[in-house]
């Protein structure tokens, strides 16, 4: 049975989760979410996944074999990394692997409290070159 390569991308538009397993993306994504077709979930090969809904929770990731959604997947991560500012989103060798490098190590940082901090310093002097 093939498996989805972590890490496991959830993405709503420019909103993109980042998750390090298919288990801690399928604990978040509800079934009304789902259902309704709110979004799309890749894993790190563009491989897009089918959630299977039991009851009242997403239970699988079923992933596509062979991987067709590499380019859509790019597409995503770029528009992301590039909202937020990462300047690597411009470089256009900086293809899937690399995008899904960058995404992958942001999301390892956003829980980090330096990384909180250095996001408020950030914003605060923003707010002053406004002033």
């Amino acid at each position: 049975m093939l498996l989805p390569k972590p890490p496991i991308f959830v993405v709503e538009g420019l909103d993109i989760g980042i998750y390090a397993s298919a288990e801690d993306a399928m604990r978040d994504l509800e079934p009304w979410w789902v259902r309704q077709k709110e979004g799309l979930v890749y894993d790190a090969e563009g491989r897009m996944l089918t959630p299977e809904i039991s009851g009242l929770r997403v239970t699988e990731l079923i992933p596509e074999d062979p991987p067709a959604h590499a380019k859509e997947l790019e597409a995503a991560l770029r528009a992301f990394l590039k909202e937020i500012g990462e300047a690597i989103a411009d470089d256009p060798n900086c293809i899937l692997p690399c995008l899904v490098d960058v995404a992958g190590k942001l999301s390892e940082k956003k829980h980090s409290r330096k990384h909180l901090r250095d996001a408020v310093v950030r914003t605060i002097k923003k707010l002053f070159e406004l002033i």
